[in-house]
């Protein structure tokens, strides 16, 4: 599960008023604990919980998809899974014969032949790529989809540090044929 930064922000805040708070209510607790004093270490705990529910009802930056557009989401679903699995051939499937993907550097690849030796040069090194990602828009008009994508990338070399997480765009456009969608163009660019 990932943690938004907000989130842990309000956690973090929330462990320091215990930290500092509980202790100060307690030292002046004096005899027998009184129930004003246990009230008010309620209260506390209560006001914490309540900054804790109010944070994590803050919306995602997920949009509300139609079905159709859920159709396109469940089919981009592959390629983000063949990322994961570092499967070249997963993800190739995924696109037309023609088609042309532009990386992140801006080198251009035209057709499937082309693409699959980017994704074998991208994973050749790699013991685990890890990624995450979240919709940004979906358009579908004639057969015809753009969908933009926003992905946190990073590989993983054996032996070696951790790449930096790597902030991407990933714009598509897809076109459909024989009743399903194919990647027709992917332009790569960082965020």
């Amino acid at each position: 599960m990932d943690i938004p930064p907000i989130l842990l922000g309000a956690i973090f805040l929330i462990i320091i008023i215990a930290v500092v708070l509980i202790p100060r209510v307690v030292s002046k607790i004096k005899g027998p604990i009184k129930w004003r004093n246990i009230l008010i270490i309620m209260i506390i705990i209560l006001i914490a919980l309540g900054i804790f529910y109010a944070v994590t009802q803050i919306p995602s930056e997920q949009i509300e998809l139609t079905e159709e557009q859920k159709e396109i989401d469940l089919f981009l679903l592959n390629y983000y899974d063949g990322l994961r699995n570092m499967s070249t051939s997963r993800i190739v499937d995924l696109f037309s014969e023609n088609a042309i993907v532009v990386s992140s550097e801006g080198t251009t690849y035209k057709g499937t032949k082309m693409i699959k030796r980017y994704f074998d040069e991208k994973f050749i090194h790699l013991e685990r790529y890890d990624v995450k990602y979240i919709v940004s828009d979906i358009k579908i008009e004639d057969g015809l989809a753009k969908a933009v994508y926003h992905s946190e990338e990073r590989g993983f070399i054996t032996g070696a540090t951790l790449w930096p997480i790597e902030g991407l765009r990933e714009e598509f456009t897809l076109v459909k044929q024989q009743g399903s969608w194919k990647i027709k163009g992917l332009i790569i660019s960082h965020e």
